[in-house]
């Protein structure tokens, strides 16, 4: 119940299934300090349907010595002739500590609801390790390796409380404040049951316009091998939008 209260907290106070990209969002920071960063998206359709979809995504990173906190949120906001839908919302806070510049310690709590996938919510708790095997100033590769206990409720009152493994393999590539392209790839398997898992590979590129403003693209694929009833097992986004990032 604590557990719940605390997530519900985060939830309130940073508009947010468990598989999200927070790579895309981790921010670089190698100095004692605060930055954060902010992503506007924008789209219309019209024709079959006629609705208008803003995405709002404020992220905040602190520092101290080896140690940071960082809090990533998301909410997209649907406008339609019938009212405001709002479809997804997730926040997750994560702590990381690093024992070396290779070897960091993770912890990280995290609320989301999706309406589109009939997800009414899912909290969760998780703990691991990332390993960085390579990295320099325009390339880097990490590894995640990570288990997490997931506390999941259907629209339809269905509930699910299961432990997953989280692992993932994150490669950033940048040309100094020009142009930067990351790719994410998660795989998320049910512990007790390997034929239950989910996969999630996620692209982002931006192109820097000045140097705290950036064009941003990305291309989303996520695949659940066991979807609520009703639901396709997989999503494919592209997205558009404006990147703000600030520092102190």
């Amino acid at each position: 119940m604590k557990l719940r209260i605390i997530l519900f907290l985060i939830l309130l106070s940073t508009p947010t299934l468990g598989q999200i990209n927070t790579e895309k969002m981790r921010l670089g920071l190698s100095e004692s300090g605060f930055a954060g960063d902010v992503n506007l998206t924008y789209s219309v359709t019209l024709g079959n349907s006629e609705l208008t979809k803003i995405g709002l995504g404020p992220n905040f990173i602190w520092r101290i010595g080896r140690n940071q906190v960082f809090m990533l949120s998301d909410l997209d906001r649907v406008y339609s002739k019938d009212g405001t839908i709002i479809n997804k919302a997730f926040s997750h806070l994560r702590y990381n500590h690093e024992f070396t510049d290779r070897y960091i310690y993770e912890f990280f709590l995290q609320a989301q609801y999706n309406r589109t996938q009939n997800l009414s919510h899912c909290y969760l708790v998780g703990t691991g390790i990332r390993i960085i095997p390579f990295r320099r100033e325009a390339f880097m590769v990490a590894i995640g390796i990570t288990g997490m206990y997931e506390d999941e409720e259907l629209s339809s009152g269905e509930t699910s409380r299961i432990a997953r493994g989280s692992s993932y393999i994150f490669v950033k590539a940048n040309r100094e404040d020009l142009i930067s392209f990351i790719n994410t790839i998660y795989v998320q398997p049910a512990l007790d049951n390997w034929e239950d898992f989910r996969v999630l590979d996620e692209a982002e590129l931006s192109v820097w316009i000045t140097k705290n403003l950036a064009l941003t693209t990305a291309l989303s694929y996520n695949y659940d091998s066991e979807p609520p009833e009703g639901i396709k097992h997989y999503d494919l986004e592209l997205k558009n939008g404006l990147k703000f990032s600030f520092s102190i």
